[in-house]
C-alpha cells in the first residue's frame, strides 16, 4: 500500500473516531452520558458536548417535555360501600437534574409508567375509600369533590416519584367515570334532600328576619307614638296655662270681656256677609 493511501486512511479512521467523541443536546431533550458502564451525568442545555469515544461511552436521551400516562380504568370503593369505575391520567416530565436517576431507577418512560401505575392505583383508592359518595360528588360547595381528591393523590404521588425517580409529576385527574343508575338514582335523591334542607333553613331564617324586622318596626312605632304624646300634652298643658292666665285677666275686668266677646261674635256674624264702603 502506498504511503499516501495510508495516510489518507488513517486520517479517516481518526476523523470517523473523532466524530463519535461529540454529540449534540437538542431543544426539549435530556441527554445522560455512560461512560465505561458508569453514569457520567446528565445535561439539558442545548449545544455540542465531549464524550469518550465509541464504544467507551454510549448516550441515552429522553423527551424533556410533559408526557402524559393513561393508566387502566378501575373500581373504586367509597366510604359508604358505593362503588363506580374510574380512569386516572397522569401528566409528568423528566426533570432535568432528574435524568441521571431516572436512567438508572427505570431507564425507560415505559417502565416508569408501568411502575407509577400501581401507585396511582393504591393511593386513589385509598383516597376514595376515606370519601362518602356524598363528598365525592357534592351536591354544594361542602364536600371536597373530584377535584380535591385529585390534589390530594397528586400531593401524596409528588415526592415520591421525584425521591425514586427524579421525575416531576404537574397533575393527576380521572378522564372517565363510570356511575351505574342505581347510585346516579342515590346521588340524586341525596342531592334533592341537599336541598329540601337548604330550602327550609333559608325559609326559617327569613321568617326569623322577618319577625325581627316587625318587632323593631313596632318598638320605634311605639317609641315614637310616646314621644308625641308627651309633646302634645305638653302643649296641651301649655294651652291650658295660657287660657288660665287669659281667664284671670278678663275677670278683673268683666265689661272688656264682655265687649270682647261681643266683637268676635260679630266677626262671625258678619264674615263673608258684610261690605265696606269707604
Amino acid at each position: 500500500m502506498k504511503p499516501r493511501i495510508l495516510i489518507v486512511a488513517v486520517l479517516i479512521a481518526v476523523l470517523l473516531l473523532g466524530s463519535t467523541a461529540v454529540f449534540t443536546v437538542e431543544e426539549g431533550t435530556l441527554t445522560v452520558v455512560e461512560e465505561l458502564g458508569r453514569v457520567r451525568g446528565g445535561t439539558s442545555s442545548p449545544g455540542l458536548y465531549f464524550k469518550l469515544p465509541w464504544p467507551l461511552s454510549r448516550i441515552v436521551s429522553f423527551e424533556g417535555r410533559a408526557q402524559v400516562f393513561q393508566g387502566k380504568e378501575e373500581q373504586v370503593l367509597t366510604a359508604d360501600q358505593y362503588t363506580f369505575r374510574v380512569r386516572p391520567y397522569l401528566l409528568w416530565r423528566i426533570l432535568p437534574e432528574g435524568v441521571a436517576r431516572f436512567h438508572q431507577a427505570v431507564g425507560t418512560p415505559e417502565r416508569f409508567e408501568g411502575q407509577v401505575a400501581g401507585l396511582v392505583r393504591s393511593l386513589q383508592n385509598a383516597e376514595f375509600g376515606r370519601q362518602p359518595l356524598a363528598a365525592i360528588f357534592p351536591a354544594s360547595s361542602t364536600g371536597p369533590g373530584l377535584l380535591a381528591i385529585e390534589e390530594s393523590v397528586r400531593r401524596d404521588i409528588a415526592p415520591k416519584c421525584r425521591e425514586q425517580y427524579g421525575v416531576e409529576v404537574l397533575a393527576v385527574g380521572f378522564t372517565q367515570i363510570g356511575v351505574t343508575q342505581a347510585v346516579l338514582q342515590d346521588v340524586y335523591n341525596k342531592m334533592s334532600a341537599e336541598r329540601q334542607q337548604l330550602s327550609a333553613t333559608l325559609k326559617s331564617e327569613g321568617e326569623a328576619q322577618a319577625k325581627r324586622i316587625r318587632v323593631e318596626a313596632q318598638a320605634r312605632y311605639d317609641s315614637a307614638l310616646a314621644e308625641t304624646g308627651q309633646k302634645a300634652r305638653a302643649i296641651l298643658a301649655q294651652a291650658e296655662a295660657d287660657s288660665s292666665e287669659a281667664y284671670r285677666s278678663l275677670a278683673a275686668d268683666p265689661e272688656l270681656a264682655l265687649h270682647l266677646k261681643k266683637l268676635e261674635t260679630l266677626a262671625v256674624l258678619l264674615k263673608d256677609r258684610a261690605t265696606m264702603v269707604i
